[in-house]
């Protein structure tokens, strides 16, 4: 009995590395499983299987109330996908009911997707941290153990440059918005580093390396980094730096991404490729990852609610055809035929002999 196995490699990012805002899409590959082994190989990809999604309604399972959104057929390789999806949205996606080459095959629907969602999450910034310089106090730093960020530890260090007032680093400031928040007073200048390296209680910008080894690819899987962040038009041509960390602290690679300009606040969403960072360090083995921001502009405000890695997630589709009628007509007929049988043999045995 032939089977055909829906392989959805799904909300891959599909922003390249630029100001523009993170697009996350679906896609996938249909195939017919040959072999029975639950894997896509070469030779398997099933080209014009009929693919839909659907918007989940918000209860989390699919159902009428979920709305379609998007139709797709693979093509001549296997390969679906859906473009321009919302991060703050969730997806189902239906393989319907239909025929291909010949063969029925029964309706299979996907778990629920979120493509705004990291596949490994670094920080959120839903814990309280806070540290502050002045022209007095040029240096303040402070850690946070916290089973909510990666390596279990948030390090924070600021230290200021110019300027005649204070500047501020807070992570979920009052307790009540999960963002980091970087606030500089009029003509003050300073730099924060922000710093995740394992629990050593030492905020130190020099990192320590207690990750041990950590691959933020997942095996190749996933892209690169996402930042939810903005800045005011003070910080108009702002770069966060992010720095990757192996073996020691001379041993690392960068990159920069340019923080959009908002009112301030974290609502755009930026990707940054891995393929973006330069250096001798690979983001398939890390020890510390630091980011770094601030330093040549003067009284911005800036925020961001979340660093994450984004990827693909996975999942196996096992379809099954739709038993054929003669083959399931001769199943029922010789399941009776059994209990038939089975009831038959009872009564002989409850009976009495002939003979008594």
């Amino acid at each position: 009995m032939r089977k055909i196995t829906l392989f959805l490699v799904s909300l891959l990012l599909s922003t390249p590395y630029s100001i523009q805002a993170m697009t996350p899409r679906i896609q996938g590959t249909a195939f017919r499983d040959a072999n029975d082994d639950g894997w896509l190989n070469t030779g398997e990809e099933l080209p014009g299987v009929s693919i839909s999604l659907y918007e989940d309604d918000g209860d989390g399972l699919f159902g009428s109330g979920d709305s379609l959104v998007g139709g797709s057929t693979s093509g001549w390789n296997g390969r679906y996908q859906f473009n321009g999806l919302n991060p703050n949205k969730g997806y189902f996606v239906q393989q319907p009911l239909q025929a291909v080459d010949g063969v029925t095959f029964s309706e299979s629907v996907s778990p629920l997707f979120h493509p705004g969602e990291p596949a490994i999450v670094i920080d959120e910034f839903n814990t309280t941290q806070s540290v502050l310089v002045t022209p007095i106090a040029t240096t303040d730093q402070s850690t946070m153990a916290s089973s909510h960020v990666l390596g279990g530890e948030r390090d924070l260090y600021l230290e200021f440059a110019s300027g005649a007032a204070d500047a501020r680093l807070r992570s979920n400031p009052f307790g009540l918005t999960s963002v980091l928040e970087f606030d500089e007073c009029a003509g003050v200048v300073a730099t924060t580093t922000v710093t995740w390296d394992g629990l050593d209680a030492d905020a130190s910008p020099v990192p320590a390396m207690g990750l041990h080894g950590i691959d933020l690819t997942s095996g190749g899987v996933n892209s690169g980094l996402a930042f939810n962040m903005g800045v005011d038009s003070a910080g108009a041509g702002e770069e966060l730096r992010i720095r990757i960390y192996q073996g020691d602290a001379s041993r690392f690679s960068e990159a920069s991404v340019p923080i959009p300009v908002t009112n301030g606040l974290a609502t755009t969403n930026v990707e940054l490729p891995f393929s973006a960072f330069v250096g001798v360090v690979s983001p398939t083995n890390i020890d510390a990852l630091q980011l770094i921001l601030g330093g040549s502009h003067p009284s911005i405000d800036a925020q961001i609610d979340r660093i994450g890695v984004f990827g693909p997630v996975v999942a196996n589709f096992k379809v099954s055809p739709v038993p054929e009628p003669v083959a399931g007509l001769a199943l029922a007929w010789g399941a009776a035929l059994l209990m038939v049988t089975r009831r038959r043999a009872r009564m002989d045995q409850a009976a009495p002999s002939r003979g008594s």
